[in-house]
């Protein structure tokens, strides 16, 4: 059973520069944290740039499309993706996170699909500083005639001055009144909504960018989103030799400002969305196959070799980067990493969550979460385990200027239409310029 593709992982755990701060996945903008989407019933309701999405009754940004046709044919003509070797487990999965914030959100569901509920970290899980009681009066209090009249939110207290008691801040006072841990006043969310491509005999490419620019510096940057590949052809297949048949990729990543919105190779990192290029691949089989191929790319072309986090010898293969779009057989459903709907069953419909962490003014490392699963390496031949992980990735580029992409680009000497979502596109980080304290 597939879940709706709206559901995601709502909230994780990051560390920046030593502080536990949480990035809410919520609808947000500015330098102020929001704890979640404005409500309304018509657009007027909305903010500026934003439209009233009546069927959850909640404010989205209203985004236009970018159409690119050019260059296709030559930069896919070095996108020969490397295909992984025998070990390399296609459907694959651990069984559970090692993150301890997600066991403990995850702890009231009896499901390992995560995509079967909604996440939400417990208030007993938020920092303080995130709280959406923690704003600070913004003046002296008179009604309050000694300090135990005066409720103050977390992480400050009272004092008395002449207007009356007041509340100080202990730790940071943000623009926004609130009270937050130094270098965090910048945490924020903004929801980007829904992008829906599609490519056909007129159209080569559909690709396109967010202006905001995010720091990665100032804190960690958390991009979730749902992908759904149900509208890719695969009636044809496809030659990555000859290019004879019809193929099409998908990309969502970040890269540094002025950069391609295609295969932005060394600027950036990016979800490299594919398939198993055989001949009507998502037809229903029995058994464990290859459907859908999800992986890190930081080099446009480049394969799962790739993947150098952490550094690991006598890799034999990767595990959860293949996934099967329907069932399994009885006894691959008891290995220890399958998951069903997370590695199998999927029906082409994927929850991601793509970590970021800058560990210099041009460097960074990356880990992608597939359905709220890790990517790991196998090395011990015994496919139906996965031997290390979290595996990742490390990348370059200007992380003071980072640019949400997306793209979807077809190939082959077919010509057909194919259709992709990326659906509920958010990013919780620091933008750039934000003076929040």
């Amino acid at each position: 059973m597939v879940s709706p593709p709206g559901r995601r992982l709502a909230a994780r755990a990051v560390a920046a520069f030593g502080l536990e701060v949480v990035m809410l996945i919520a609808l947000g903008s500015g330098c102020t944290s929001e704890l979640g989407p404005s409500a309304c019933l018509e657009d007027a309701e909305c903010p500026e740039g934003f439209f009233c999405d009546r069927e959850r009754s909640v404010c989205r940004l209203a985004q236009d499309l970018t159409l690119d046709a050019a260059r296709v044919d030559a930069a896919l003509a070095d996108r020969s993706v490397v295909d992984s070797g025998p070990m390399d487990l296609r459907a694959s999965a651990l069984d559970q996170l090692d993150a301890s914030v997600l066991d403990q959100a995850r702890a009231d569901t009896s499901s390992t699909d995560l995509r079967s509920t909604d996440i939400r970290l417990p208030d007993s899980l938020l920092p303080d500083s995130l709280l959406p009681d923690n704003l600070l009066p913004d003046s002296a209090v008179p009604d309050a005639a000694s300090c135990a009249d005066l409720s103050c939110p977390p992480d400050s207290h009272c004092v008395q001055d002449p207007g009356g008691m007041r509340c100080v801040c202990d730790l940071t006072e943000c623009a926004d009144g609130s009270c937050r841990p130094a270098g965090s006043c910048c945490a924020t969310s903004v929801s980007y909504g829904d992008v829906e491509l599609m490519v056909s005999d007129d159209t080569a490419q559909q690709s396109g960018n967010f202006a905001d620019a995010w720091d990665l510096t100032m804190c960690p940057l958390f991009i979730s989103f749902t992908y759904d590949g149900y509208g890719l052809e695969d009636l044809y297949g496809y030659s990555y030799t000859t290019t004879v048949g019809a193929h099409a990729w998908t990309e969502l990543g970040v890269r540094a400002s002025g950069g391609s919105n295609f295969n932005p190779s060394n600027v950036g990192i990016w979800l490299a969305a594919d398939y198993d290029p055989t001949a009507s691949t998502f037809l229903p089989d029995p058994g464990l196959d290859y459907d859908d191929k999800l992986i890190l790319q930081r080099v446009g072309g480049h394969g799962e070799a790739d993947y150098d986090l952490p550094a690991t010898a006598g890799k034999q293969g990767y595990h959860r980067i293949w996934f099967d779009r329907d069932g399994v057989l009885p006894l691959q459903a008891q290995y220890p990493v399958a998951v069903d709907g997370g590695t199998y069953s999927t029906g082409g419909v994927y929850e991601i969550v793509i970590e970021l962490h800058a560990t210099g003014a041009n460097s960074g490392t990356a880990h992608m979460y597939v359905n709220g699963l890790e990517q790991g390496f196998e090395t011990n031949n015994d496919v139906t385990t996965m031997d290390v992980h979290p595996m990742g990735m490390t990348w370059g580029g200007d992380m003071t200027q980072q640019q949400l992409f997306y793209s979807l680009t077809r190939g082959g000497s077919i010509v057909t239409t194919h259709q992709t979502r990326l659906l509920d596109i958010v990013a919780s980080g620091c933008l750039r310029g934000c003076e929040g304290s």
